[in-house]
């Protein structure tokens, strides 16, 4: 005997679906649908209280830097940018404020409210902006090694169309590293009839006491990365940091605490910087038309 439920769910435009006679486990299964549906954010959001002090705001005011204290089974102390939701105004906020506020994260974003100030510190110096490169310039050689434990150096890849990006795997808004990954899985799927020998995707680590080939592999494995096209790669602390400076990364800490913002680029087959595709509100298309652009 199959347990059925005879429940009606109202829409929001006032009309009515009816779920009689359907199975219990179609019944719950529609119900969750419907719910996600209506609601998308109610059943994966997540909310914590943060503290912090800020660093600064954007340049268009609308977005706050943040040096926040440990996230207790969420994040450790970082310094990140966070984008305030909507009703909630960052621009009254100068360096050295400090504050509390609700991180409420979501599957694909994350949103700050419910901010006010706690008090004042003396703001630190803040280090002078790295430069974006310059169009047609060649990145330094660096030594790395991907995922399967090859050693490769960036010299290697000439011949490619190549983007390059820098995450690490413990970074947990959705919005930073996780969205590099997905435009970047977008990417992967776009190009995948073009020959593969005419392209590459490198994702760099910026956590390499953390980031080993094998959590790489298993990060990688996760995103469904082609090993072939889309690399995973580690390396020494030093050549990730001449890279990601030479790439305008702004990047300093270490593994315990990390300070980074978001540098994507497109490198042509010659080895010389074609693109540079600067934090995170860049769509998956002008990447995939630079790329193109760029195969040889």
């Amino acid at each position: 005997m199959v347990a059925t439920c005879a429940a009606g769910v109202s829409l929001s435009n006032g009309d009515v679906f009816s779920s009689a006679a359907l199975p219990a486990r179609v019944c719950v299964w529609l119900a969750l649908l419907l719910l996600q549906v209506l609601h998308p954010v109610a059943l994966a959001a997540e909310e914590f209280v943060v503290r912090g002090t800020v660093r600064r705001l954007t340049a268009d005011r609308q977005r706050v830097l943040i040096a926040h204290e440990e996230i207790p089974g969420y994040m450790r102390a970082m310094t990140m940018e966070f984008t305030p939701a909507s009703g909630t105004s960052v621009a009254e906020l100068v360096p050295g404020d400090q504050v509390e506020f609700r991180l409420v994260v979501g599957e694909r974003s994350s949103r700050i409210d419910r901010l006010r100030k706690t008090g004042r510190v003396t703001p630190a110096p803040e280090p002078p902006a790295k430069p974006k490169p310059a169009i047609t310039v060649e990145l330094p050689e660096v030594r790395l090694q991907d995922q399967t434990g090859r050693a490769f150096t960036l010299s290697e890849l000439r011949g490619k169309a190549v983007a390059l990006t820098f995450i690490f795997t413990r970074c947990p808004l959705p919005d930073y590293c996780p969205l590099m990954n997905r435009n970047f899985l977008a990417l992967q799927e776009a190009l995948a009839k073009s020959p593969a020998g005419s392209w590459r995707m490198l994702s760099v680590s910026m956590d390499p006491a953390h980031d080993t080939p094998e959590v790489l592999a298993a990060y990688a494995r996760g995103y469904e990365a082609d090993p072939q096209r889309w690399q995973f790669a580690t390396g020494s602390l030093e050549e990730v940091r001449r890279l990601g400076a030479a790439c305008g990364l702004e990047f300093s800490g270490e593994s315990a605490q990390l300070t980074h913002n978001l540098r994507t680029l497109v490198i042509d087959p010659a080895g010389r910087v074609r693109r540079v595709f600067e934090g995170n509100r860049w769509r998956p298309a002008e990447l995939i038309e630079e790329m193109r652009r760029a195969l040889p």
